[in-house]
């Protein structure tokens, strides 16, 4: 009962935030009082909150390593278990030295990234927002996906390439392009978890990237293999967040695939990211 409360009285802060425009240190230290309009705003917004309505899909606003994203119903809310993907993928590239300091891959060229299930574009533009010079591109199977993160990468002013794939047949396509980095997040959330997920994420989030066949579970992990294979240069990394329960199976994956396999908790000390790192050339 009390965690419902403090999780009650957090919202709120946010939608008086959002609705107001003020930050929470000044909210707390001024007697503020709505007026009409922002009185509205709040009531209606509270309402959907107790309706279980993210309030991330409410305002269309979700905060992300320093940005402010668009998003809605068409594309998932990025989650802060996401946020230590990109911090692994930027500590092994040594691009903390210095926000928006391009890195350099061997002396003599800029790094190329695809970001596969980009989703609202979070991975990529947050990687994009670290280092400029980068040449990242991105796919989603979800046109309305797509669209979302079109206007996150005009909206933030962080150029990235976007285009309409299938993961599942992305190792099949003529097109052999090669990159530095492939970073994942595919669905992989088993149907018999739905269960115990809360409504504000059953009810609102898309189906589409949430959840992955039980029948078949680790399907999109094998189609990612496969595509590394071909499309990782030889030194190549990818980066994927993975389904705690299926952590091992999930490396073996990879390990039949002859790629080097690490596996890391996220801060709640669940087997939640992946790294596999091409071994030798095809």
């Amino acid at each position: 009962m009390q965690n419902d409360f403090t999780e009650y009285k957090a919202l709120e802060r946010y939608v008086l935030e959002h609705v107001t425009g003020r930050d929470r240190s000044w909210l707390l230290t001024h007697d503020y009082h709505l007026n009409a309009d922002e009185q509205e705003r709040y009531d209606d917004a509270m309402r959907r909150v107790l309706a279980h309505e993210p309030v991330q899909y409410i305002f269309h606003s979700a905060d992300f390593m320093g940005l402010r994203l668009y998003v809605d119903e068409r594309v998932l809310i990025p989650r802060p278990e996401t946020t230590e993907l990109v911090q692994w993928v930027l500590d092994d590239y040594r691009s903390l030295s210095g926000a928006r300091q391009s890195v350099v891959c061997d002396g003599s060229k800029v790094l190329t990234m695809m970001d596969a299930c980009t989703g609202s574009g979070c991975v990529a533009l947050a990687l994009k927002n670290a280092n400029p010079a980068w040449d990242i591109h991105a796919f989603d199977i979800s046109d309305e996906a797509l669209l979302v993160a079109q206007h996150n990468s005009k909206m933030l002013q962080l150029p990235i390439t976007l285009s309409h794939k299938d993961l599942m047949l992305w190792a099949d396509e003529a097109q052999n392009s090669k990159y530095d980095i492939i970073t994942a997040n595919p669905p992989y959330v088993l149907p018999s978890e739905a269960k115990d997920m809360d409504a504000n994420v059953l009810d609102y989030e898309p189906h589409l990237a949430l959840f992955v066949d039980s029948q078949d579970p680790l399907c999109p992990y094998r189609a990612l293999a496969k595509a590394a294979r071909k499309h990782l240069t030889i030194a190549g990394c990818l980066y994927a967040e993975i389904n705690p329960m299926l952590a091992e199976d999930t490396r073996q994956v990879f390990v039949n695939q002859n790629f080097d396999v690490e596996i890391r908790e996220d801060i709640s000390g669940k087997k939640r990211m992946l790294k596999a790192q091409r071994l030798n050339a095809l």
